[in-house]
């Protein structure tokens, strides 16, 4: 989705530019690198989060650099790094990797955190709530992480019956 968004841009530069625009009847694209499948995650995580924590990312978007006490995301100290909400906290100075001093906060109920959940469930050999939870803590931070995780397991396993 990420290059066909890219290649409209380049296509609408060009028509305002006057140029005509021109259409290979065959497009080769490049395989998908590391980069690209990266900026394509930060995208669906910007897509979620501005789905599910709109009035926080306005907050802390404007001249505030906290988010109110009474909000639930407040415990959690949350800092927009690139425009995606991430844990903020004591961890800032310590030499762990960044991804996992400061993941990127998810809320409870969405179909991609299911995905994210049932992808390192998968991962862990269908091992338990607590390894799967320490799985996703090392990238993400999900809101009432085992009553998610929890609810996920036991869709799958009611499914499989």
């Amino acid at each position: 989705m990420l290059r066909l968004k890219e290649r409209l841009r380049r296509a609408a530069t060009k028509r305002k530019q006057g140029q005509e625009l021109q259409f290979p009847k065959e497009i080769k694209t490049s395989p998908i690198d590391v980069d690209k499948l990266q900026d394509a995650e930060r995208a669906i995580i910007k897509f979620v989060q501005t789905q599910t924590f709109k009035e926080e990312l306005l907050y802390l978007g404007s001249s505030k650099k906290e988010v109110k006490k009474s909000n639930s995301l407040a415990k959690l100290d949350p800092t927009p790094v690139e425009g995606i909400l991430c844990v903020g906290g004591r961890l800032q100075k310590s030499p762990i990797d960044h991804e996992a001093t400061h993941p990127t906060i998810h809320p409870k109920y969405h179909h991609v955190l299911d995905l994210i959940i049932r992808h390192y469930h998968l991962v862990s050999g269908h091992s338990g709530i607590e390894h799967t939870l320490s799985l996703i803590r090392q990238k993400y931070w999900i809101i009432k992480a085992r009553v998610s995780i929890r609810r996920v397991l036991l869709q799958d396993l009611c499914r499989k019956r």
